[in-house]
């Protein structure tokens, strides 16, 4: 640095200072090399917390979503394990009460499945279901022998229930309509076995909101009745005619 001296305007000399600026770009030299040195492990720091709040969260989230598509493929029996009581924890608490409960109430649908599929096992009476478009989707052992359906032959579900029942397919969509709810119809012949007289009640089944879901047919055994008819009128008409004699 160079500064002169004098008084007012008449210059006596100069001072001239000389110093080296060597310590003091080696100290700045060493604060950015430490303000680097942190930020650069400042960055590390929060990339490892970054990756360790990440699993935390995500992992959970991953074993969940595990469980729901295990779940979706009907495995109740696992469990999501709950590591603590945040958030995340109690979402696997809900999930995990969810899944029991799921698996309690599919339980008890197949239980009633059961029950229901003995009792129209063991029914005297046939019992036919078909579905909206009147293709049969269940069929009971007593119906099978009251029509005659061989169990060798090939399957019955998905057939038209007019095909099996030999019913024109305007005669069905009547019932299915509910316009019409009862007929009658003949199994057998005499020249090869006994025949049959069967009743056949037709009830549609409707669900709110969706309209026609499918039908019920209930097959009754009226053949005793139909002889008992027969009986009771050739008695009646012998009777008048003998008084009339």
């Amino acid at each position: 640095i160079a500064k002169p001296v004098g008084s007012g305007a008449k210059v006596l000399g100069a001072i001239y200072i000389v110093a080296s600026m060597e310590d003091l770009y080696e100290t700045m030299g060493r604060i950015n090399r430490i303000l680097i040195s942190g930020t650069f492990i400042a960055l590390a720091l929060t990339a490892l917390l970054g990756v360790i709040l990440s699993h935390t969260i995500t992992n959970p989230i991953k074993e969940i979503t595990k469980q729901a598509k295990l779940v979706a493929e009907g495995n109740f029996n696992q469990q999501v394990p709950v590591v603590g009581q945040d958030e995340i924890g109690q979402l696997g608490q809900t999930f995990n009460f969810m899944t029991s409960r799921l698996k309690e109430a599919l339980a008890l649908n197949e239980e009633e499945k059961e029950k229901l599929a003995s009792i129209l096992l063991n029914m005297n009476d046939g019992v036919i279901a078909t579905d909206s478009q009147g293709s049969v989707i269940l069929i009971n052992r007593r119906a099978r022998q009251m029509l005659r359906l061989d169990d060798a032959k090939a399957r019955v579900e998905r057939m038209p229930i007019s095909d099996i029942l030999g019913i024109p397919e305007e005669q069905v969509a009547r019932y299915m309509q509910g316009d019409e709810h009862m007929a009658t119809m003949i199994i057998g012949n005499d020249e090869v076995d006994d025949p049959l007289t069967i009743r056949i009640v037709f009830t549609p089944l409707r669900r709110p909101n969706k309209g026609f879901t499918g039908m019920i047919a209930v097959l009754h055994d009226v053949t005793e009745q139909e002889k008992l008819e027969r009986a009771r009128k050739e008695f009646v008409a012998n009777v008048s005619h003998e008084l009339r004699t």
